[in-house]
């Protein structure tokens, strides 16, 4: 026969070199090679071999002679049951998205061709089950197997030679004489001379063995097997050759590809994919064509079986594609379904300059689409697709990580930590993919933005870790579709879950790699939070109006300014208040929250939920997905759509007016879906006490009223002084300078330190990014102030809650110790507790137990006090005393004295008091046992509530004759 060429073909149908290149190679070879885990097989064709190298199906340049050709079955093998395949990151963008080696045969291919060899009733033909070496051949009835066909190879010399499709050669079962058995041969097929029939069929004699010919060993049966005998007209030795159009098709013109994972692009309808529909891991499940979502719903793993022909596996599900029935008619439907190696479950590929054809090798009919169904149909503009190569994971996309036995669990990092190397167990989370040049890729943890790493040595037992050190991971495909995941630098090992455990917290380590549940897993995308990190940070972290762009001068709005978690966000008129003012604080991965300036309260979903048309309020900071968000430019503005759902950011019905509410829906780029951001001064310019949401009665303060530079900055008592007072000039997106009014300096951070801990202190204004401020929202409603220059935040030393307490730079961390909350002017807190107590004077005597009743001014001695302090926005202990001497309570921990005590502010000389201390009285002369608590005013004076003067003004010592000055102070 002629030679067949290989040729390297530019293809629309963008197809990689396999997994099991050059690199991986390399790999097998290496320490750690992966034993029991077979990566799927791959011929790499190079110009410079084709001399020495055969065709993908086989053909050699055969003569006269006995042959031993190439076995049919050399293009990459079918995973088989319990193996696993190797699923490497795609080649270069050179070798992926433009070409493909192809081996392609020449044009002349007349003399092959792919028949069933059938006995002379037609019903059975010669079939083999398994195709291994020395399988005997016997009748079967089945017509739907690879077995029941063979390749059909007309020599030079007129002789033919027979391969199973299923593998091996037409041959013999030792010498070549009456009574052998005819059976495969592995590696030799014999030559066989056909000689035709008066009824159409032929006879099978073995060349150079003209008085023999094949025969059926008894009559047609289904597992009748086949012999040589001696030559005669017997019905039992004559046979029919049936071709099959499509398998021979298959042969002659389907292109050979290597195997690999892929997707299959609609060339008529750009973007569509073919997709299982809603994921199912079910079979009969039905496949369509959907926009691309990086699912794995989306991705196939095409493995070649031989002569053109391919299975096209879900990766999702493990299931092959079919078509549904069994059917060869048009129309039929294609579904997935639990492999079978039957034929209505393989296909070839017919490349075109158009694009790729997706043939049934039982029926020749192409897949085509009809609306967004997938069937069998003719070869016209639908049935043309673009299969291209990837990876089973895709570079930037989110996944959620489970065990394959309890897919309620996910990889997360151990508290949700952030710090470097901390534990990773079973919890919930989410990893980003990130693909390395080397064909690995590495996760990373979307909370704490560290890598999925190890603990010391790559060696089995090693914990697995959230570290700044990525490891690089390799996945393996299993035979239920699960995924493995082993170390590219030391492939004996692999992701486990210790003792297959599914609880919460589990561990999670290195392990020699094996086949137990422990380390398969299943990757869930998640659709939105890959969407995420596609958009990236288009915006800056800080304060912005949020504006609606089809309801033009309205703004998003947290309806009557509320501060309680639940309240409603609507659209409104702009008034350039707080609730209208909006911090968005970049988190990373292109997700942001949302925090409203009037409360701290975040932008969320109502219940959390994932339904269009569910409500968005504000909430406290939880570690949820509904109060994350991401931007994508959207007409004149951006689309702000929810994590958790990937829903938009709508205005209820198109509304336009004053409190239409906003909600999620599904997005569409609306214009009720569009937003403004707009930069927005959250602090108007102005001098300000800046008091700590610690404890209000700390403000800022520079230390001992020094002019000096690198005074240092503390927290003092509130005493309204010009050190403690600060002017604050916005210098535009959202920074700030924070001059001391005393001293004319600026607040600055020490020696430009960008560390941790690094001091705050004041020195001349410069214009330096360590003088600038970024002014954000806190939690508590309050503000934050984070260094331009090193991005950390104005925060207590300690958390310490005592006067003196240094001022320092941190890391973000959300606690009370980096809030602040201005206040207007010279206001100090004693004058203001002073102020409000002045209020109620006149008051009456209450002798409920509740003690406090601003609506009739009525009060006891500790309602009064409480209700006072409350007012002013400083809450502190209903219980006055350690002990009280009247009602024979123990307060001990629980009281305003203990509070003051613990802090250090326990005074018993009126002299040190300040206006604004609480005052203590004992009848007996103990601070142990306490009776009676008043607000100091000053010069002696308290304002208090009095049995038989109500709520008056009165002398510390001679109010009464009974009960004793003990001590007070201010209670922190």
């Amino acid at each position: 026969m002629r030679r067949l060429s290989l040729l390297s073909v530019t293809l629309g149908l963008a197809l990689a070199i396999s997994p099991m290149t050059a690199w991986a190679q390399d790999m097998a070879t290496s320490e750690g090679a992966v034993a029991d885990q077979e990566p799927a097989a791959v011929e790499v064709v190079n110009d410079a071999d084709l001399a020495e190298q055969t065709t993908a199906d086989g053909g050699t340049e055969q003569t006269d002679a006995a042959v031993a050709p190439t076995p049919v079955a050399d293009a990459p093998a079918a995973v088989e049951a319990g193996e696993q395949t190797e699923v490497a990151a795609p080649a270069d963008a050179s070798e992926t998205d433009e070409t493909l080696a192809v081996q392609s045969d020449a044009a002349e291919q007349t003399e092959e061709s792919v028949a069933r060899i059938e006995a002379a009733s037609r019903q059975y033909g010669v079939s083999v089950s398994s195709g291994t070496n020395g399988e005997a051949v016997a009748l079967s009835s089945s017509k739907n197997q690879l077995g029941d066909y063979w390749r059909t190879v007309h020599n030079e010399d007129g002789t033919y030679t027979f391969a199973s499709l299923k593998g091996g050669w037409l041959s013999v079962s030792g010498s070549v004489k009456s009574g052998a058995s005819i059976a495969i041969n592995a590696t030799t097929g014999l030559h066989w001379v056909l000689t035709n029939n008066d009824d159409g069929s032929v006879s099978f004699a073995p060349t150079g063995y003209s008085a023999l010919r094949m025969q059926l060993q008894s009559a047609a049966a289904a597992g009748t097997k086949l012999q040589l005998a001696n030559a005669s007209s017997a019905a039992t030795q004559r046979f029919f050759l049936n071709y099959h159009d499509a398998l021979t098709e298959a042969l002659t013109e389907g292109s050979r590809v290597s195997d690999g994972i892929v997707q299959i692009e609609s060339v008529s309808k750009p973007g569509k994919l073919l997709d299982v529909s809603k994921a199912s891991k079910s079979n009969s499940a039905n496949i369509g064509v959907y926009t691309a979502t990086g699912g794995l719903n989306q991705k196939y793993m095409l493995t070649g079986v031989g002569n053109g022909l391919y299975t096209v596996k879900s990766v999702n599900s493990g299931k092959n594609v079919e078509v549904s029935r069994e059917s060869t008619k048009s129309g039929a439907n294609i579904a997935q379904y639990t492999e079978s190696g039957k034929l209505h479950q393989l296909w070839y590929l017919i490349e075109t300059p158009e694009g790729t054809y997706l043939r049934n090798a039982k029926s020749g009919l192409a897949m085509t689409i009809s609306g967004s169904n997938v069937q069998l149909g003719a070869s016209d503009a639908a049935a043309r697709f673009t299969v291209r190569r990837v990876s089973v994971v895709d570079d930037g996309a989110v996944y959620r990580i489970s065990p394959s036995y309890a897919t309620s669990m996910y990889l997360a990092v151990a508290g949700n930590s952030t710090a470097d190397k901390a534990n990773v167990q079973l919890s919930k989370s989410d990893w980003r993919v990130k693909m390395n040049d080397n064909k690995s890729f590495a996760l990373y943890n979307l909370r704490s933005n560290r890598a999925l790493g190890v603990n010391g040595s790559l060696a089995s037992g090693s914990n697995v870790v959230a570290s700044d050190a990525a490891a690089a991971w390799i996945a393996y495909i299993n035979a239920d579709a699960s995924l493995s995941l082993r170390l590219r630098d030391k492939g004996s090992v692999g992701l486990d879950i210790n003792r297959c455990s599914s609880s919460e917290g589990a561990n999670v380590a290195l392990y020699t790699g094996n086949s137990s549940k422990a380390q398969k897993f299943v990757f869930s995308l998640s659709k939105a939070l890959t969407a995420a990190v596609a958009a990236g940070k288009p915006v800056d972290s800080k304060v912005y109006a949020i504006g609606s762009v089809s309801a033009s001068g309205k703004m998003l709005n947290v309806r009557g300014g509320g501060t309680a978690s639940g309240t409603l966000v609507e659209i409104y008129a702009a008034d350039n208040k707080a609730k209208q003012k909006f911090e968005f604080e970049y988190q990373g991965n292109g997700l942001y929250r949302i925090q409203a300036a009037n409360s701290g309260k975040f932008l969320g979903v109502t219940g959390n939920a994932t339904k269009k048309s569910s409500k968005v309020v504000t909430f406290t900071r939880s570690d949820t997905l509904a109060q994350l968000w991401y931007l994508v430019p959207s007409g004149s503005g951006y689309g702000i759509l929810n994590a958790k759902s990937g829903l938009a950011l709508d205005i209820a019905g198109g509304k336009t007016g004053n409190g239409a509410n906003t909600i999620v829906y599904t997005s569409k780029g609306s214009k009720n879906q569009q937003f403004t951001l707009k930069d927005a001064q959250l602090v108007s310019d102005g001098t300000y006490v800046i008091t700590s949401e610690l404890a209000l009665p700390l403000v800022l303060d520079v230390k001992d009223s020094s002019q000096e530079n690198s005074a240092n900055i503390e927290i003092n008592r509130s005493l309204g002084t010009a050190s403690q007072q600060f002017v604050i000039t916005y210098l535009g997106n959202g920074v700030y300078k924070v001059i001391n009014k005393a001293s004319g300096k600026s607040l600055d951070v020490k020696g430009a330190s960008e560390e941790n801990s690094a001091n705050v202190a004041q020195y001349t204004y410069k214009g330096s990014d360590n003088q600038k401020w970024l002014i954000g929202v806190s939690d508590n409603g309050g503000i934050t102030f984070m260094s331009l220059k090193s991005g950390k935040m104005l925060d207590v030393k300690g958390g310490t809650k005592k006067i003196g307490t240094n001022v320092i730079q941190y890391a973000e961390n959300n606690k009370q110790s980096q809030g602040w909350v201005l206040k207007s002017g010279s206001w100090s807190f004693g004058a203001e507790v002073v102020r409000i107590a002045r209020t109620q004077l006149g008051g009456t005597y209450s002798y409920v137990s509740s003690g406090y009743f601003p609506k009739t001014k009525s009060y006891n001695c500790s309602g009064l006090t409480w209700w006072v302090y409350h007012t002013v926005g400083y809450d502190v202990s209903h219980n006055q005393g350690y002990h009280s001497y009247y009602m024979a309570e123990e307060n001990l921990t629980d009281s305003t004295m203990w509070q003051t005590e613990r802090a250090g502010n326990w005074k018993t000389n009126p002299k040190d008091l300040k206006p604004g201390d609480l005052v203590y009285f004992s009848p007996v002369g103990s601070k142990w046992y306490t009776g009676h608590v008043g607000i100091y005013i000053g010069n002696n004076q308290m304002i208090h509530s009095w049995p038989t003067t109500g709520v008056s003004i009165a002398n510390i010592y001679t109010f009464s004759s009974k009960d004793k000055f003990v001590g007070g102070g201010l209670p922190l």
